[in-house]
């Protein structure tokens, strides 16, 4: 599997190896069918979450593909080469709607990565809008909460937005961290 990964994976990115190995744990455990990823970067989690899952249908929000350079490039390969998956290019907080997500996933969404925007509103938002699309027995995961050095940096405005959207909404949620990388994992 990380073979094939690998064929895909982009020189540079933030999305490192251990959070590849994690996604493929958990992916392959849980089988979703369908996925929402918030942040494209340079595709090395979504490359991951396709290969490790092979869901039915994949949808990426990015506010812009040209974050990295060569990214948007890139994504013409993942374009050409999954079928399952396509990119909306733009404002995530503007995007994921109930009715937007309602076309796109019918049935819900069995595993949500959100990796977008880092600042406090947003990251919320993101949170709040695709969590109750979630599926029971979803899976969702933020990115960079409770990160820092050596891989990783600390970003507050995340670590608040899902310390807060945890209590607003009566939730829990399981971390994992390796080597300054975080993640929130919040399982429905």
């Amino acid at each position: 599997m990380i073979s094939k990964i690998n064929k895909y994976w982009f020189p540079h990115g933030h999305f490192n190896e251990n959070q590849r190995d994690y996604f493929i744990e958990i992916l392959t455990e849980l089988k979703p069918k369908t996925i929402l990823e918030i942040g494209w970067a340079s595709g090395r989690s979504c490359v991951t979450s396709l290969i490790a899952a092979n869901p039915d249908k994949m949808v990426t929000v990015d506010w812009n593909l040209d974050y990295i350079t060569n990214a948007r490039t890139h994504s013409e390969i993942f374009k050409r080469d999954f079928k399952n998956w396509s990119v909306v290019e733009g404002d995530s907080t503007k995007i994921l709607t109930s009715e937007f997500l309602n076309t796109e996933f019918p049935n819900g969404i069995d595993f949500i990565f959100v990796d977008g925007c880092h600042d406090y509103e947003c990251a919320k938002l993101d949170c709040e809008n695709s969590y109750k699309h979630l599926n029971v027995g979803g899976v969702m995961i933020v990115d960079d909460f409770m990160s820092g050095p050596p891989d990783g940096w600390e970003v507050v405005d995340v670590e608040n937005a899902v310390n807060d959207f945890t209590k607003e909404n009566n939730l829990t949620y399981e971390t994992w961290n390796m080597l300054g990388k975080g993640f929130a994992i919040f399982k429905k």
